[in-house]
């Protein structure tokens, strides 16, 4: 059954509990149709709702109606844009594709990183998650090469 008038799936997402440090939207397809609506614009409006005054948000979405919606949110609330593609990159080596290259957020590259998961999206998800520790560490967290590494190698999502 449709949720009717202002859907709102954002004040019930888990996320606002707290002040975030920073937020973090990957791509924004059409699910949760019945909670966030039924077209990109409205989705894409529902999941703007996580996005904080003056909080960096690190996203992965695409230049399509839900890009608009979140560059548009980002710049009303004067939350700071990195998108992936923009000002962050990742791919997969040519030689090898269990393993992959970051391009970071102040020309850091970081290269033949494990990658546990298989498709090209993984690899735009951990490049979205890179950033975000970047963002982290500018805050003051302490997150090594090594932790990062480890992290990658033991990423799994089970069922898959």
């Amino acid at each position: 059954m449709r949720h009717s008038g202002s859907r709102h799936g954002w004040q019930l997402d888990a996320t606002n509990v707290v002040t975030p440090l920073l937020s973090l939207i990957t791509n924004v397809s059409m699910d949760h149709e019945q909670y966030l609506g039924t077209t990109l614009t409205e989705v894409s409006t529902e999941k703007a709702g996580i996005i904080k005054q003056g909080i960096p948000v690190v996203s992965g979405v695409a230049n399509d109606d839900s890009g608009m919606v979140i560059r548009r949110t980002c710049d009303e609330r004067k939350a700071p844009l990195f998108l992936f593609t923009r000002e962050f990159n990742g791919s997969f080596s040519k030689e090898n594709k269990k393993s992959w290259e970051y391009h970071g957020l102040d020309g850091q590259v970081l290269a033949d990183l494990p990658m546990a998961l298989r498709g090209n999206y993984q690899v735009a998800n951990a490049s979205l998650a890179l950033a975000a520790v970047q963002l982290l560490r500018q805050q003051g967290w302490t997150v090594t090469e090594e932790q990062l590494s480890t992290g990658l190698q033991q990423t799994f999502w089970p069922g898959r």
